[in-house]
């Protein structure tokens, strides 16, 4: 059975996954919208249990789209834009282990070059 990797990405307006083979090769891919809101002019808020949820769909599209099984998967990496002001922390409730708050982030300054 042929051994696969995912990589996962959480962006400003969905989760990007990809399937891998262990040589690098492209075998699928799949994307699930989240919302975002900006509650301020240089701020934006998720809600993390969207981002779950985004990540699941995005899975099942991904392993049905491809063909793949789950079983072929021996890892997953995950790449996060994260709040600067909160240090990249999403609180969570100890005794239901869902996110407390939304997570606030500001968008990077911009520099132009010309």
């Amino acid at each position: 059975m042929e051994q696969l990797v995912v990589g996962a990405d959480f962006g400003t307006e969905g989760v990007r996954v990809r399937l891998f083979d262990l040589s690098g090769g492209l075998k699928g891919y799949a994307t699930e919208p989240y919302w975002t809101v900006h509650p301020g002019p240089a701020a934006a808020e998720q809600d993390p249990q969207q981002w779950w949820s985004a990540f699941i769909l995005a899975m099942g599209a991904l392993v049905s789209d491809s063909g793949a099984s789950p079983d072929q998967v021996v890892g997953v990496g995950l790449d996060a834009t994260l709040s600067r002001g909160a240090g990249g922390a999403v609180g969570v409730q100890e005794i239901a282990e869902v996110p407390v708050v939304p997570v606030t982030s500001q968008p990077p300054l911009l520099s132009s070059t010309t």
